[in-house]
């Protein structure tokens, strides 16, 4: 409640405020990224690799990497048990379908191992990077199957102001009403949950993409929330153009559903459409 209540008091002291004669709002965003999955975990027998984010960048976009660039970056390898140590193995990097930027990082010329252990390490990164430089997986022998789909949970439907992206300030209080949700999964497939890349889906053609401030950053098949959870809102007024918000949703009732993909394989899991009222008081 005090949160609310200082974000509202920021809110009008803002408005309230003289705006600055020149601002601009500057971002450090990293260079890199690496991978995007937990540092270490277990993955279904049917996994292709390991989930892997390169964010678009001016650099990138002015010299642009070749695919045998990626994958000199690259270490895979693979524990041998008898021999108490692991072993390299050649390395294929394959891009995501509809995720832009991620890759999927996988031993060439062989599926993972069940009950393998692997160890992926990204050697090109130097600077700050929020994704894992080096991660430890282990191959269970269960399968993940599209029939194992996972149901959505919706939290209750609040009207309050929330901080979202602005393009001169890089982030300003908005009055919205708003909803968070959850793609719950089966207790079979829950150690995999993080593994997984994630969608929003409203009105059954808006892929949702929302973010708190212009200098964050969050990578395809993620959300601002939680793995698996997001956050979905209609302005409780118009929105001026300052504002940096990816779908104008009105007030009013709106169908919401989540997918669930595995990286470089064709299984998704997808949660039953629901319907949600997200509607603002006329007060």
């Amino acid at each position: 409640m005090f949160e609310k209540t200082a974000l509202a008091a920021v809110f009008v002291a803002a408005l309230l405020m003289p705006a600055p004669s020149a601002y601009a709002c500057r971002c450090d965003f990293p260079d890199d990224w690496g991978f995007i999955g937990p540092k270490s975990g277990r993955m279904p027998a049917n996994a292709a690799g390991v989930a892997w984010y390169r964010p678009p960048n001016r650099t990138h976009q002015s010299t642009p990497h070749t695919n045998e660039d990626l994958v000199a970056r690259f270490t895979v390898e693979i524990f041998e048990f008898e021999a108490g140590k692991f072993r390299s193995l050649p390395v294929k990097v394959s891009p995501v379908k509809d995720f832009p930027g991620i890759h999927v990082i996988a031993p060439e010329g062989e599926g993972l191992k069940t009950g393998a252990t692997y160890r992926f390490t990204d050697g090109g990164i130097a600077r700050k990077t929020p994704g894992h430089k080096q991660v430890l997986v282990t191959i269970d022998r269960e399968t993940l199957s599209g029939e194992m789909n996972p149901t959505l949970d919706i939290g209750p439907v609040t009207t309050e102001y929330i901080s979202v992206a602005a393009n001169a300030p890089c982030f300003s209080a908005l009055k919205v009403s708003q909803v968070s949700v959850e793609a719950k999964m089966a207790q079979e497939t829950q150690q995999w949950r993080e593994q997984l890349l994630y969608r929003t889906i409203v009105d059954g053609e808006i892929n949702w993409y929302a973010e708190g401030s212009m200098c964050a950053m969050t990578p395809p098949g993620r959300s601002w929330e939680a793995v698996g959870h997001d956050r979905i809102f209609a302005a409780c007024h118009q929105i001026p153009r300052r504002f940096y918000v990816p779908h104008d949703l009105a007030s009013g009732r709106h169908t919401l559903m989540m997918q669930a993909f595995l990286p470089g394989t064709g299984v998704v899991l997808e949660t039953a459409v629901e319907s949600v009222n997200l509607r603002c008081p006329w007060f």
